[in-house]
């Protein structure tokens, strides 16, 4: 019988090892494409019913007497950003949460107790501080500086609200434009919020 020597028997193992590992990997990256599948599978899931929520919103909250700038902005108000996270949007202005962290947003906001009208009401929370912004469609005489529109504002302004004017034709005509002056307002508005409380933070 032949014998074997130690480094013979060494490489052979060596060699299945290589082997082995090469088939293990290989074997992980077949498991890997599998995983990034399931993942994609998942996200466009989640898209899915992300995309069926906000179409439950969009279409609950409309009044039936909107105009097409109403639906466009609101469409594009409820996906925008203030820079840090996502906006949310709640029903109820006035049942709003008076502490915590993020921004909300209302449409057609009851704002009676101050005599004043907005389409859209934002407020930026950071604890028990916030920062708030009406959104105005400017619908009767466009970019005329009527009376009531100026009450209006004045009003506004003068209980904390930060005031942004839109035509129907900017918001039909650039939708997008709209909507990013709204989140750099509201990414403004939010840094003003957490710079002021670390500011107050002792050193």
């Amino acid at each position: 019988m032949a014998s074997t020597s130690w480094f013979s028997v060494t490489a052979c193992r060596g060699t299945t090892a290589v082997g082995t590992a090469a088939g293990a990997g290989s074997m992980a990256i077949e498991d890997e494409e599998a995983a990034q599948a399931e993942a994609m599978r998942r996200f466009s899931e989640k898209a899915e019913e992300l995309k069926t929520n906000f179409e439950e919103r969009f279409l609950h909250v409309l009044p039936g007497n909107h105009s097409p700038a109403e639906s466009v902005l609101l469409a594009h108000l409820m996906t925008c950003t203030d820079g840090y996270e996502d906006v949310r949007f709640i029903y109820d202005w006035n049942r709003r949460p008076k502490f915590g962290t993020g921004t909300i947003f209302s449409y057609l906001p009851d704002l009676s107790s101050i005599r004043a009208k907005a389409t859209f009401a934002f407020e930026c929370l950071y604890g028990e501080v916030s920062n708030q912004l009406a959104v105005l469609i400017d619908f009767v005489n466009p970019g005329e500086r009527l009376p009531f529109k100026i009450d209006n504002e004045s009003r506004l302004r003068s209980f904390g609200f930060r005031v942004i004017q839109f035509t129907e034709l900017e918001i039909l005509s650039a939708p997008d434009a709209c909507r990013e002056r709204v989140e750099g307002v509201l990414w403004d508005m939010q840094s003003d919020l957490w710079l002021g409380s670390e500011s107050e933070k002792p050193s």
